[in-house]
C-alpha cells in the first residue's frame, strides 16, 4: 500500500494488530495503522481476503468485544459481524520512496 511519507520517519511504524472471532470466515486478524482521531487504514489482512479490504478505514474505538464500523476503498459503509477478541501493537515495516510516499510493507 503506497500512502504519503509526510511524518513518517525510520523504517517501521507503531501499529495495531486486531484479532476477530472465528466463525469461519477467511480473514481472522487485520493490520491498522492509526490516521485520525479513532480512524485507521488497514494495511494488512490474514490469512486471506487481502485484496479485499486492505485500504479500509476503520472508524471508532478499537476494543475488545466490539464489532467495528468501517468504509471501503469503494465508500461502503459497514459493520463487521466478527467482534475483536484480540488486540496486540506491532510493529508494520516502511519503505520510503524516492517520490516522497512510503510502502507499507506486507500490505496487498
Amino acid at each position: 500500500m503506497i500512502v504519503s511519507a509526510n511524518g513518517l520517519s525510520g523504517v517501521s511504524r507503531s501499529g495495531v494488530r486486531i484479532h476477530f472471532a472465528d466463525r469461519g470466515q477467511d480473514f481472522l486478524h487485520w493490520d491498522l495503522f492509526k490516521t485520525g482521531e479513532d480512524t485507521y487504514d488497514v494495511c494488512d489482512c490474514g490469512p486471506f481476503q487481502a485484496s479485499v479490504w486492505v485500504g479500509t478505514t476503520v472508524l471508532g474505538k478499537i476494543t475488545r468485544n466490539t464489532r467495528i464500523k468501517l468504509v471501503t476503498r469503494w465508500g461502503e459503509k459497514l459493520r463487521l459481524n466478527y467482534p475483536i477478541v484480540r488486540t496486540e501493537t506491532i510493529e508494520i515495516p516502511i519503505e520510503l520512496l524516492p517520490d516522497g510516499t512510503a510502502d507499507l510493507q506486507g500490505a496487498a
